[in-house]
């Protein structure tokens, strides 16, 4: 089983509220680790209104 990356992106530019369709899922191969680099996981990402 090959680990896969799973990235949300924006699909498109919300116009008014924020919407589900504006998004979408793609999924890639993580590329294998050369020596001396790391990979890590995000568990949790805080994106809050102020941030723009």
């Amino acid at each position: 089983m090959n680990p896969v990356n799973r990235q949300i992106v924006l699909a498109s530019r919300p116009t008014g509220e924020v919407k589900p369709d504006n998004f979408r899922l793609v999924e890639a191969p993580l590329e294998p680790l050369a020596d001396g680099q790391v990979r890590v996981r995000n568990h949790f990402l805080s994106l809050d209104p102020y941030m723009r």
